[in-house]
């Protein structure tokens, strides 16, 4: 079992005995002293800029795929700004200062924006 799962059982078990302890059916939680694990960091693998060229170049290419050219260059801008799909999944068009040559982008997993 990964780590993440094991810790997602112990805050389920957690807040189980926290509804006992507010019912006052318990006196003190078993799982009060239940200790998270800290979780394992993944190893990302990213691509260099040839292979992310062609990963572009084959999203392109997908003949039976109506959508090709816009799943091409979401990727593409995701790739050459650097940002994932937290960050463009609340994109929008006032976000884009073409002037200024501007983005500004929110990352909800920090709660800030910030301009690229």
């Amino acid at each position: 079992m990964k780590k993440v799962s094991f810790n997602e059982y112990i805050r389920f078990t957690r807040h189980l005995f926290a509804i006992g302890l507010k019912a006052r059916a318990l006196s003190e939680s078993p799982a009060a002293g239940f200790k998270l694990l800290r979780p394992e960091e993944p190893i990302r693998q990213t691509p260099d800029w040839e292979e992310f060229q062609a990963i572009v170049k084959d999203i392109r290419s997908q003949q039976f795929n109506a959508e090709a050219q816009d799943s091409a260059d979401l990727v593409e801008f995701m790739g050459r700004a650097g940002v994932g799909t937290a960050e463009c999944a609340g994109l929008m068009g006032e976000h884009i200062d073409f002037d200024a040559k501007r983005i500004t982008l929110y990352r909800s997993k920090t709660d800030t924006g910030y301009r690229i």
